[in-house]
């Protein structure tokens, strides 16, 4: 007989006398379920390394399978016999042993576990800080506040491509397109004295103090 064979034996006979007729078998893979799910759900609540809850989830969907197969197997070779009260509250417990740990698992897992199942959402629009500058920009106007108008539209391109060279390094893989919304800038005019058609030059530059980006999938 070959080694193959000889493991092939002892395999089958320790199937055939101990799965689902071995009391303190079952009793032990009941156990072992329980606790084994426990801590696997410790493992995912202390966010270890995933190697250490792939671990843990390995070691108790293997005593899972294990008590599955025990109970089959004694309630089809056992139930079916006539009943004693210490084989129904085998069965009895068995079964909701293992209903207990699916149960458990299901409600007491990690919900950052959960959340880390959902679809990647995009950030809602936010503000980044700046210190960029642009222009200078000549204007004409008759005071400072009419300058720093017309310098508001003069530099709002440069002001626009300030901005999304500042958000665009935020894109994602799940957010690609992110954009400025508007821009914060805070202007400077200096008169120039010299006359114009509408009043006085002024030289006027910008400091661009923060930017909305705002991030989506489009």
């Amino acid at each position: 007989m070959s080694v193959k064979q000889v493991r092939q034996s002892v395999v089958h006979s320790l199937l055939s006398s101990k799965l689902g007729r071995c009391p303190k078998c079952i009793r032990w893979s009941l156990t072992g379920t329980v606790v084994s799910w426990v801590f696997a759900i410790l493992l995912l609540w202390l966010q270890l390394p995933p190697v250490f809850s792939r671990l843990g989830l390995a070691v108790a969907a293997s005593f899972t399978a294990l008590l599955i197969a025990h109970l089959i197997t004694f309630t089809i070779r056992v139930a079916p016999q006539p009943q004693h009260g210490r084989r129904k509250a085998m069965l009895r417990i068995g079964w909701a042993g293992l209903s207990a740990a699916v149960w458990g698992y299901a409600v007491f897992r990690s919900p950052k576990d959960v959340d880390a199942q959902k679809p990647p959402s995009c950030e809602s629009p936010h503000w980044k800080n700046s210190g960029a500058s642009i222009g200078p920009v000549t204007v004409c106007g008759k005071n400072n506040h009419v300058a720093e108008e017309a310098a508001q539209v003069a530099l709002q391109p440069a002001a626009t491509v300030v901005a999304n060279l500042i958000c665009n390094p935020l894109s994602t893989q799940a957010c690609p397109f992110c954009v400025a919304g508007r821009e914060q800038l805070d202007i400077t005019c200096i008169n120039l004295g010299t006359a114009c058609s509408g009043g006085t030059l002024f030289s006027c530059t910008a400091v661009v103090t923060k930017v909305n980006c705002r991030c989506g999938t489009s």
